[in-house]
């Protein structure tokens, strides 16, 4: 029975794992087609914090990204996944050249 429980934990932890994986590349690309649409350049992405929902079970995770209007600013945005579904992508107001 112990071996069955270290198993089940150990699969747990690697599709979490594998989930996060597959966040972070889809986020990755959600936010580039994001900024091509509005024409501004994605700079940078990074995994601000996730939590665990139970039910059903979900790792919401969110994202910080940054962007740049002309080349020489920087802007902030926001996204959230919940799964392998984009929940919300927010950018921080900027002007349009």
């Amino acid at each position: 029975m112990g071996y069955l429980l270290l198993i089940l934990i150990v699969a747990v932890v690697l599709w979490a794992f594998w989930l996060q994986g597959q966040q972070t590349e889809r986020v990755k690309l959600l936010i580039d087609q994001r900024c091509q649409q509005v024409n501004v350049q994605m700079l940078s992405v990074a995994r601000e914090r996730y939590s665990v929902r139970w039910s059903p079970l979900l790792i919401q995770t969110h994202y910080h990204f940054e962007f740049s209007a002309n080349g020489d600013d920087c802007y902030q945005g926001h996204a959230v996944m919940s799964g392998l579904r984009v929940q919300s992508i927010t950018m921080q107001p900027y002007p349009v050249y």
